[in-house]
């Protein structure tokens, strides 16, 4: 995880993680190059941690969600603040696994140790992407909370769509002849990937293809499969859906 730039955080102690997370971005005053993912579920799906969520949107009066858990909100009002005036956009990346049927557990479908026993693993990974102006999203923390509780009900819902018909609706958008001025479909032939751009977003499909079991030993192969989000396919699918 150092190998990647994690940002370690204690999470029962706010002030030391602030301060971690606002340390880490200082390298922006310095004009380094910067790719910052965050994940703010703060863990994956699974029964136990979609029965927290579940419990605490009881507790707070919120509506619980179907396939997502509830963000937590603190970490990333943080970093949006802290690169307002450095950073343009922010990116909704929005995951989803080939081979999950409607009311699965990626993790439970495609556990590590299958990774290495079998080569258990999903024949590709669809990012739907959505682009946000830093500068129209909420500066106050109240507001900025429910700014991404919106945007996570609408990411359940495209959620929703891709466990019904395995696609996000900026691909269904082309498949069923949308007028829309934008839509277009381009492929890469040389890295066999997909990009749709349509009015709904951009959807990069990345198939997934390792030789071997050796294959996965490589840090990008690896964090590709084994975590849950990855930063690497993120990353990959912003340089296309923007190139």
């Amino acid at each position: 995880m150092r190998f990647f730039d994690f940002i370690f955080l204690k999470r029962n102690d706010w002030d030391h993680d602030r301060k971690a997370i606002e340390d880490n971005l200082d390298r922006v005053d310095k004009k380094e190059p910067l790719w910052l993912v965050v994940f703010p579920e703060g863990t994956v799906v699974s029964e136990s941690t979609r029965k927290r969520s579940s419990t605490f949107a009881q507790k707070a009066g919120l509506t619980d969600h179907r396939h997502v858990l509830l963000p937590r909100t603190s970490g990333l009002f943080v970093c949006v603040n802290k690169l307002r005036g450095s950073v343009e956009y922010l990116y909704d990346a929005t995951v989803g696994y080939s081979g999950i049927h409607y009311g699965e557990i990626p993790q439970e479908v495609y556990p590590l140790p299958g990774l290495y026993v079998n080569m258990a693993q999903p024949k590709e990974i669809r990012v739907h992407l959505r682009r946000f102006l830093v500068k129209d999203i909420p500066e106050t923390e109240p507001e900025f909370v429910e700014w991404v509780r919106a945007r996570w009900q609408e990411k359940d819902d495209l959620m929703e769509e891709f466990y019904t018909t395995g696609k996000f609706p900026s691909q269904l958008s082309l498949d069923n002849d949308s007028e829309g001025a934008q839509d277009e479909k381009t492929k890469d032939t040389e890295e066999k990937t997909e990009v749709t751009r349509a009015k709904e977003g951009v959807t990069v499909r990345v198939p997934i293809k390792a030789r071997s079991v050796m294959d996965y030993m490589a840090p990008s192969a690896f964090n590709m499969v084994a975590l849950p989000v990855i930063a690497f396919v993120i990353r990959f699918a912003v340089q296309r859906a923007t190139s």
